[in-house]
C-alpha cells in the first residue's frame, strides 16, 4: 500500500502543518518509508511560489499522485497563470 502525503498551502489552509512540497519532502526523508509518497497538487505549488513542473521533474520518484488544476482560480489548465504548455 502507498501512502500519500500532500501538502496544502497556506493560502487554502492558513495552519495546515505541510503547507509546502519542500516541508512534505523534508518529512518524507525523515521517514524513510519506501511506501511514502508525495500527492502534488500543482495549485496549492503554485500558491506556494513553487514551479510545479520543474518540481514534478526533480522529484517525480517521490510523488505518487499529481492533481492537474490551474491558479489562480483551481480550474482546468490554461486558463491561469501556470505554463502547463
Amino acid at each position: 500500500m502507498t501512502v500519500l502525503v500532500e501538502p496544502i498551502g497556506a493560502g487554502t489552509i492558513v495552519s495546515y502543518f505541510i503547507g509546502h512540497p519542500d516541508k512534505a519532502l523534508r518529512a518524507m526523508s525523515e521517514v524513510d518509508a519506501p511506501n511514502l509518497k508525495m500527492l502534488f497538487d500543482a495549485f496549492h505549488a503554485s500558491n506556494s511560489d513553487v514551479d510545479p513542473s520543474a518540481f514534478v521533474q526533480k522529484n517525480r520518484d517521490r510523488i505518487g499522485h499529481v492533481h492537474i488544476a490551474n491558479s489562480p482560480g483551481r480550474h482546468e489548465p490554461g486558463t491561469g497563470t501556470i505554463d502547463y504548455f
